[in-house]
């Protein structure tokens, strides 16, 4: 049932863009140069203070997300990631033929309630309106940087998520833990990349991962940052090679129960490696 992991994955944070969300660009590299290629230049007098615009392209700005736009980027996460009917194998078990029987728009309408419900109390949960201590290993709380229109500064066009979890393959979940664990180890992820569809192929993907990979590896001294694509991605895992991420064999693996009873897609989970 795609539509249900796709509901599944707008609640977790998948680092892969729904659909063709236009190229997520040139490989990192610090700097206004390489911001401005993307169409952005970096504010690094805004990135010290955690407020304001931190970077900005033709028609777009790039800052952090607060309260207000959680609306907004609830509609923008479902959307990219739930925008698909429900495909039922041709090799159901009973279980499946039984649920298959229920009119899949009544499914459909399900699994967008639920999604819409647990991704606006995930971003709650998650989300600060300012730049919290992401060198803290021990932070908790996750960074939504958000792409907004230049004239209006009201609409969001593209966010992406910044969080520290524990780089044990694992997804995180749709809740951030209270503490982080007391041995420390947690590392930069990146997840819930997003651009709506007509704002793609505009730098809007590739300022917000700048942005992103510079606030990890330049303001907090991180030397990796890591992230999980749908294998099957070919244009999404293409995007994130050329950035420089590399996979890390045997560190995701599907479960019986992942693949078959929930139909979840097979990860990949990347690396990237801070330039030296």
């Amino acid at each position: 049932m795609r539509r249900a992991w796709r509901s599944f994955f707008a609640g977790l944070g998948l680092a892969c863009l729904g659909g063709p969300a236009g190229a997520l660009g040139l490989r990192f590299g610090w700097g206004p140069r390489r911001l401005g290629q993307a169409g952005a230049t970096l504010d690094k007098t805004g990135l010290a203070r955690g407020v304001g615009v931190l970077s900005e392209g033709e028609d777009f700005t790039i800052g952090v997300a607060s309260k207000e736009d959680i609306p907004q980027l609830t509609e923008l996460l479902v959307s990219n990631f739930c925008n698909e009917l429900i495909l039922l194998s041709s090799d159901l078990n009973r279980v499946e033929r039984m649920l298959a029987t229920l009119p899949v728009g009544l499914i459909n309408n399900y699994f967008d309630l639920t999604a819409r419900t647990e991704v606006t109390l995930g971003l709650q949960s998650r989300l600060t309106s300012e730049l919290p201590d992401l060198s803290a290993r021990s932070c908790t709380r996750s960074v939504m940087l958000v792409a907004r229109d230049k004239e209006t500064q009201t609409d969001v066009l593209g966010a992406a998520e910044l969080r520290l979890v524990q780089p044990n393959g694992k997804l995180p979940g749709n809740f951030q833990p209270r503490s982080q664990p007391k041995d420390g180890g947690a590392e930069p992820y990146i997840c819930n990349v997003s651009v709506r569809p007509e704002m793609r192929r505009r730098g809007i993907a590739s300022a917000l991962m700048n942005v992103g990979e510079g606030l990890f590896f330049e303001e907090h001294g991180y030397e990796k940052i890591y992230l999980h694509v749908e294998k099957a991605n070919d244009r999404a895992v293409g995007l994130y090679s050329r950035r420089g991420y590399k996979e890390l064999p045997g560190a995701y693996s599907r479960s019986w129960v992942d693949e078959r009873l929930l139909g979840m897609p097979d990860l990949m989970y990347l690396c990237l490696n801070k330039e030296r």
